[in-house]
């Protein structure tokens, strides 16, 4: 292989094994003998050219080889293959090796950096580099690392292909759904533009019945006046037609007022939908699918009881087996905890960047700051037992399980732990629950939902607590959030199954089939900004995150 560089001169009309000349001297035509070779310079020097070479600031420090010292002119000519640049002193070759530094060098470098160095001279120990295990090991590296990056080609290429059909089969989805969007407002539009139609023509035919009884009215009254005027001459005959005249004025008056009251005619005005926005947004049960799962080992977490999503892509959640509570950060998928010391169980967000975590055993609820790293504010006493909890208008609501409190109840509690509502205050109701495990509220409603794995059944309650109506459940309920107005997402106890409640109806569907796995808490949280549903299982005893998109409601209006 060709090396581009200087090259050294080298007289083809003598041998490589005749006494080398002076090649400065060669330059210029003269045939001098050599006396010196310099390493540096890989030059033979005479001696005037020797002297010189010392004297030079410049060469003043090269290592000068003397008579018998010298390398014969064969071995000279290849050590005058080193001829790659050096980058720090581009005038200079690169002939020496530091092992220390593990850096190449050239003479200047050796002066300048690595005068305490044992250096390798290159024309020497490169020999043996060829067959050496230094360099067999780097072509076995890069061998590795070419492997490595043809893979990673062929990934790429594969994702740039599922990419592609992914981009296709969303606009597809996209056109379909705008289809059905459009056909349904064209529906809406007739009929609203009959509805238009038909109030304009009731309304008209009951101005133009209006109208005429007016012009009625209108005679009556001029023709009693035309008749007072005429008699003005007469003040019998004037007497007698006033009188007349105040006999008919009563029922006229009458006939006045109900004119004027049959003219309030209802107005109509036609007015955007509020609910349109989220009834096209309403998630699908038939269009999700799973993206990416976020694998924890069992050493670092195995029970996730409850969770919520905050701003910026981090996810809260409980982790009761190691007794903390973690923030990830999905988009670095990165994770920082506090220290409980307790096992926690139920979470909620509060104002404030905090965020409310129970603990059962010592019947406490602890407050914990959010933004930046994760930390304890403080703590205040909330009963044994308590399980799941929720934030509402300045309240908490907080679920106790059966085991620690006879009956199992719900409260709505201050912020300090005071007890301001219980649902044992409505004595009709005092046996509907019995592990009310999670609970999640409708701020917009003033609605609670609690989950109860003991009844299987999820319970509406209003603000003060009574029941408004249950939604009966075919396995144990766990995790449980709410959407939008009128919606409801229930994790499966016993299954890896998520259940879709319309509350607005009743309808119960099974949007995520889950297959049998190990009986645990499991937590759901939905973003109704991007249409990801994040929910935890358990797989093979292994705890997991899945993120699922509703691949159809991604793109609602």
């Amino acid at each position: 292989m060709e090396v581009s560089g200087k090259l050294l001169p080298v007289d083809k009309s003598e041998s490589t094994t005749d006494p080398a000349n002076c090649q400065p001297c060669s330059k210029d035509g003269k045939h001098v003998p050599a006396i010196s070779y310099c390493q540096v310079c890989a030059e033979f020097l005479c001696p005037s050219c020797a002297k010189t070479h010392r004297n030079m600031s410049a060469t003043a420090s090269h290592a000068l080889r003397e008579n018998g010292d010298m390398p014969n002119p064969a071995s000279a000519l290849l050590e005058g293959g080193l001829t790659e640049p050096c980058k720090e002193h581009p005038g200079e070759f690169i002939k020496y090796h530091c092992p220390a530094h593990k850096k190449l060098c050239c003479g200047h470098c050796i002066v300048q950096q690595h005068q305490g160095c044992k250096m390798n001279i290159i024309a020497e120990v490169s020999r043996d580099f060829l067959e050496g295990r230094d360099y067999n090991t780097l072509k076995a590296n890069l061998s590795d690392l070419k492997e490595e990056l043809g893979q990673c080609s062929r990934d790429i290429e594969a994702i740039q292909e599922s990419t592609t059909e992914d981009c296709l089969k969303d606009l597809d989805q996209l056109r379909a759904y705008t289809t059905d969007i459009k056909q349904h407002l064209d529906q809406r539009e007739q009929e609203l533009s009959a509805q238009i139609y038909q109030i304009k023509e009731e309304k008209q035919s009951t101005l133009n019945s209006l109208a005429t009884n007016c012009q009625s009215l209108q005679s009556k009254c001029q023709k009693t006046t035309t008749q007072l005027e005429t008699q003005e001459s007469n003040s019998n005959k004037l007497f007698i037609a006033a009188n007349r005249a105040l006999e008919q004025t009563p029922g006229l008056q009458r006939e006045v007022e109900e004119l004027k009251h049959k003219m309030n005619i209802p107005q109509y005005k036609l007015t955007k939908d509020a609910n349109t926005k989220e009834r096209f947004s309403k998630l699908d049960s038939k269009n999700i699918r799973l993206i990416r799962k976020h694998f924890f080992s069992s050493d670092f977490i195995t029970d996730v009881t409850d969770m919520t999503l905050l701003p910026d892509d981090r996810l809260l959640f409980v982790d009761r087996n190691n007794k903390n509570v973690k923030l990830m950060l999905l988009k670095q998928d990165d994770c920082s905890s506090v220290e409980l010391n307790n096992d926690p169980f139920g979470l909620c967000v509060l104002p404030g960047d905090r965020a409310a975590v129970t603990l059962p055993i010592p019947g406490k609820i602890c407050l914990i700051k959010t933004l930046g790293n994760l930390s304890k504010e403080d703590s205040f006493e909330a009963g044994k037992g308590c399980r799941g909890i929720a934030y509402h208008d300045g309240k908490l609501i907080v679920s106790f399980q059966k085991k620690f409190s006879s009956p199992a109840r719900v409260v709505l509690m201050d912020l300090k732990g005071n007890v301001l509502k219980s649902s044992e205050d409505h004595s009709n109701r005092l046996s509907v629950f019995q592990q009310p495990f999670n609970l999640t509220a409708n701020s917009k409603h003033s609605l609670l939902y609690i989950s109860d794995c003991g009844t299987n059944m999820v319970t509406e309650l209003n603000i003060d607590l009574a029941v408004v109506q249950t939604f009966p459940l075919k396995t144990k309920p766990s995790g449980i959030t709410s959407i939008g107005d009128t919606e409801l997402l229930v994790c499966s106890r016993s299954t890896n199954a998520v259940s879709h409640i319309d509350t607005s109806t009743g309808q119960i569907t099974e949007i995520l089939e889950g297959k049998d796995g190990a009986d645990g808490q499991r937590a759901v949280q939905f973003c109704l900004e991007t249409h990801l549903l994040y929910k935890t299982e358990y797989t093979d005893s292994k705890c997991s995150l899945g993120v699922y998109k509703d691949d159809k409601c991604v793109f609602a209006l």
